[in-house]
């Protein structure tokens, strides 16, 4: 890998990050926030993190993908 190339990565990763839009970041920083999804992203095996990390809550709830998106997943 060249120069061109590693530069190309850098500037592919900040385009990434620059195209979430702003009321992604703000559903995002409410569920990052929510002590209920708080709770779950820090105790997954407890009843509240069970539900929250089950299929039907996490592939449909826009709050908890938009944080996924936003701040990662761990």
């Amino acid at each position: 890998m060249d120069a061109t190339d590693k530069e190309s990565i850098g500037t592919q990763d900040s385009a990434d990050k620059e195209e979430i839009g702003i009321f992604k970041k703000i559903q995002a920083t409410m569920c990052h926030h929510c002590p209920l999804c708080s709770h779950a992203r820090k105790k997954p095996d407890s009843v509240i993190g069970k539900i929250l990390h089950h299929k039907a809550h996490s592939d449909n709830c826009p709050l908890w993908n938009a944080e996924k998106e936003v701040y990662g997943e761990k």
